[in-house]
């Protein structure tokens, strides 16, 4: 059986392709400058980090993931990129970090918390299996409601900042070329492979026949597919 970490790093080689316009748009809107200190986490594979070097090379970077593959493929990509950029690489849990106190200028936070839709035609079945523990990590059942990262603006005012903008960007996915969904059953399996435990029979096994290639119920079987991957970032300027 292959890695989830070999499977999770194709499958962001596939959602990057697919968002990399919303990323770059989100990333424009911030506003990078020079020296700044940039936190992202996870970082996945490094693209994030690539596109924040096109649009400023004098930024100072950390980035920080749970996956060692992850971040051996993110080490190699910015090396190759710029290997001059002031980029730091670490392996650690999001929910673990000791990082400290006023010292990023801006915390990216990207495809480690979901949002989109990605099995059309099948709502509910969708909504069972992003209704798993397994879909909504690395939010724990019963947590704290204030960490959810739709509250974001609320931590911004706890430490002073109520300078506020939010805004969404969306990356739709429709006649995508033919290379690029062959493989995008990896983000299936990215998202909702280890949901079984957590979901009925009859849902799993609908599950699994339209992600399969050879059923005749397969989801990506013609060019009429769409799919939605949606992104927010909030923003706290600090008024000096």
């Amino acid at each position: 059986m292959e890695n989830m970490e070999d499977i999770y790093v194709e499958a962001l080689k596939v959602s990057n392709k697919i968002s990399e316009r919303a990323i770059r748009e989100a990333i424009k809107d911030l506003g990078l400058f020079a020296g700044a200190k940039v936190l992202d986490v996870p970082c996945g594979i490094g693209n994030h980090i690539s596109w924040m070097l096109d649009e400023n090379d004098k930024v100072n970077i950390t980035g920080i993931d749970i996956g060692k593959k992850q971040l051996a493929y993110a080490k190699n990509l910015v090396a190759e990129k710029d290997p001059d950029a002031n980029c730091k690489f670490q392996e650690n849990d999001i929910n673990k970090l000791e990082l400290e106190d006023n010292y990023f200028d801006f915390i990216w936070c990207c495809d480690g918390l979901w949002p989109g839709k990605l099995l059309s035609g099948y709502p509910h079945l969708e909504s069972a299996l992003n209704n798993t523990k397994t879909a909504n990590r690395p939010f724990r059942e019963n947590g704290n409601p204030d960490l959810h990262i739709l509250r974001t603006p609320s931590w911004f005012k706890k430490v002073g900042l109520n300078k506020i903008t939010v805004k969404s960007y969306a990356a739709d996915i429709y006649n995508v070329n033919p290379d690029m969904f062959a493989v995008m059953p990896l983000l299936f399996q990215m998202f909702w492979s280890q949901a079984k435990p957590e979901v009925s029979e009859e849902i799993w096994q609908k599950y699994t026949d339209i992600i399969n290639p050879k059923s005749e119920n397969y989801l990506l079987k013609d060019d009429c597919y769409t799919g939605l991957m949606t992104y927010t970032t909030y923003i706290a300027t600090v008024e000096k």
